[in-house]
């Protein structure tokens, strides 16, 4: 395979298994050119740096950021196979293979929100609403199924947490999906 062939089955198979993917072509003196990656996963970033030349291979080295909110932020080196390259990326995101700088980083964002709730595929909101600082995500993670993201909002909602036998209205509950953001 060739670089362009390389970079092509790369930047596929990642946007379909990742939240969004771009792909940008730079330089420094320390480095040469490479490719950075920049790939999103529920409310993660991974920035992956592959040196251009080692990218000519089936087998080639590359690196990513343990923080990838700090640009300086210690490189962690890997090595992949073209073919193998996405299960790698999946294998740092499901393991969270960050810097524990980064870690109490995405944790802190679930107290920006004042609830937290679940959302189905259908984007149905699925569930009751939940004051944040009484959420245990793992727990929380274990109940999404088909499709579904952790969301969370500032919004004025006060009537309908914990209100299980109460319907909420569609336009209540569209509201606060516009309203909100995917936190896991």
């Amino acid at each position: 395979m060739n670089l362009k062939e390389n970079i092509n089955k790369i930047h596929f198979e990642l946007s379909n298994n990742f939240d969004e993917v771009s792909i940008k072509e730079k330089s420094s003196l320390e480095i040469g050119n490479y490719l950075e990656l920049s790939i999103n996963e529920n409310n993660k970033k991974l920035i992956a740096i592959i040196n251009k030349t080692d990218l000519e291979n089936y087998r080639f080295g590359w690196s990513y950021r343990s923080n990838s909110e700090k640009e300086d932020s210690h490189l962690v080196e890997r090595n992949s196979v073209v073919n193998e390259f996405t299960e790698d990326i999946k294998d740092i995101f499901d393991n969270n293979r960050f810097s524990s700088e980064y870690i109490e980083f995405q944790k802190n964002k679930l107290n920006e929100s004042k609830y937290v709730y679940i959302v189905s595929g259908r984007n149905d909101i699925f569930g009751l609403l939940y004051k944040s600082d009484d959420v245990d995500m793992e727990n929380l993670k274990h109940s999404i199924k088909d499709g579904g993201k952790i969301m969370g909002t500032d919004g004025d909602f006060d009537k309908w947490v914990g209100k299980s036998g109460d319907k909420m209205p569609s336009d209540v509950q569209q509201s606060i999906i516009d309203n909100s953001k995917q936190l896991v």
